[in-house]
């Protein structure tokens, strides 16, 4: 079995190129089909802070609104390549979270052993497209759906065969034993049963002032919905990308001093990686 090791800087630069090939072709999906997107969480900080990846980082986040999102699935199938597939709920029945990765073909990027479930074809260099969706801006709405989608979100883990308490090499006990009742009511519960479960809450509702994402079992995010429609062009590894206008309150709410740079012990924190192949 490979071991999780560290990315060595060359690697890490090769792997930051690979992605940002997908996102240079996410970026001309969406202005041939003038589909809105925002660069989001660290890659936004990254083109703010560096104009480009952050050094130690080995990711891409990207954002869009829940129309913009499924316009970009709709005509993301429609459109001829043969380097790049997407991956979701819908494409993969192992895939359990409810963002969509647009993933390159004939590669191998295996980060740790939770994507290592992965099937196969679905194992290569990716970025991250996220969905943002309304929800009111009510405490006990926002709990609620909070809750909820955790719970859901968990059960799905149990059921596609996910092992959320392994980490690279290290195995968390209490994680295994908190998850046992999760695995035993996924028995209950069919993939597609509980993709359409969560996509009925995350859909909750429509045309309000504030949106939100959930990552999983990360606690939600919101946002005020004009933060994430009033867009500007900033500059990213020598090209231009579509970012959230008033970047500085966003990134603010999400890193708090975000000029500043982390100390030293963290930046060389960056990414590992369990199987690679370019």
């Amino acid at each position: 079995m490979n071991k999780l090791r560290q990315l060595s800087d060359e690697e890490l630069r090769k792997v930051q190129l690979e992605e940002l090939e997908i996102l240079k072709y996410v970026k001309q999906v969406c202005d041939k089909y003038k589909i809105n997107y925002f660069l989001d969480w660290g890659t936004l900080l990254g083109a703010v802070r560096h104009k480009g990846f952050i050094p130690w980082d080995n990711d891409i986040d990207v954002g869009m609104l829940r129309k913009d999102y499924e316009k970009f699935l709709d005509v993301f199938e429609r459109e001829d390549n043969d380097n790049f597939i997407l991956q979701n709920w819908y494409t993969d029945e192992r895939w359990p979270l409810s963002y969509t990765k647009v993933r390159k073909k004939n590669t191998i990027f295996i980060s740790n052993y939770v994507e290592n479930n992965q099937t196969d074809g679905y194992s290569g260099f990716n970025i991250d497209i996220f969905v943002y969706d309304d929800i009111p801006m009510d405490h006990k709405i926002v709990k609620s759906i909070d809750s909820k989608l955790k719970h859901i979100q968990r059960i799905m883990f149990m059921k596609v065969g996910y092992r959320p308490w392994f980490l690279g090499d290290k195995y968390s006990l209490v994680k295994r034993l908190f998850y046992l009742p999760y695995q035993l009511m996924a028995l209950f519960y069919s993939e597609d049963g509980l993709v359409r479960l969560a996509e009925s809450i995350i859909q909750s509702y429509s045309i309000e002032d504030t949106v939100f994402y959930h990552g999983g079992t990360e606690n939600i995010h919101l946002y005020e919905k004009n933060k994430l429609i009033d867009l500007v062009e900033l500059e990213f590894e020598g090209d231009i990308f579509k970012c959230p206008k008033d970047y500085n309150s966003i990134l603010t709410a999400n890193y708090d001093d975000y000029m500043k740079l982390p100390p030293e012990h963290v930046r060389r924190k960056r990414g590992y990686v369990l199987e690679m192949q370019f």
